[in-house]
């Protein structure tokens, strides 16, 4: 169950980045996500992946950011998710994840979602699999 306060925290953050997106755009928000959650050392990963519960609160987490994404009373797509995970995965848990934006040609459409270690963090790897991977935190 997640704690009222870090429901507060999460929306209050996807509120920000919604806000960032209307009033700077995509490249100035995504510039400013990748300077402000640079990645951690290998050892802080390390360390923090010798702990038992870690990955089970990074899957509540990670449930937690739909749940606040499906409330939102504004449209939270992918990219405010994605952002959201960025976020706080780098921020609370130090791993390496990478922002990543595909496109698909036919019917056109585009998409976001999370990575690590070249895995999906936050989507079904069929349906990413559709999209030419375009942009990411990696290369930036």
């Amino acid at each position: 169950m997640v704690s009222k306060w870090e429901f507060i925290k999460l929306y209050t953050s996807l509120f920000k980045i919604d806000l960032g997106l209307q009033m700077f755009g995509f490249e100035r928000l995504f510039r400013r996500h990748v300077q402000r959650y640079s990645l951690p050392s290998s050892a802080d990963v390390q360390k923090l992946m010798a702990t038992n519960h870690v990955e089970e609160e990074i899957n509540r987490l990670l449930i937690t950011i739909d749940y606040v994404c499906t409330v939102y009373p504004r449209s939270a797509q992918c990219m405010h998710r994605s952002f959201l995970g960025y976020q706080y995965l780098r921020k609370k848990f130090h791993l390496p994840v990478e922002l990543v934006v595909g496109v698909r040609k036919m019917p056109f459409t585009a998409h976001a979602w999370l990575m690590l270690n070249g895995h999906n963090v936050n989507e079904d790897t069929q349906y990413t699999d559709q999209f030419k991977i375009i942009l990411s935190t990696e290369g930036s």
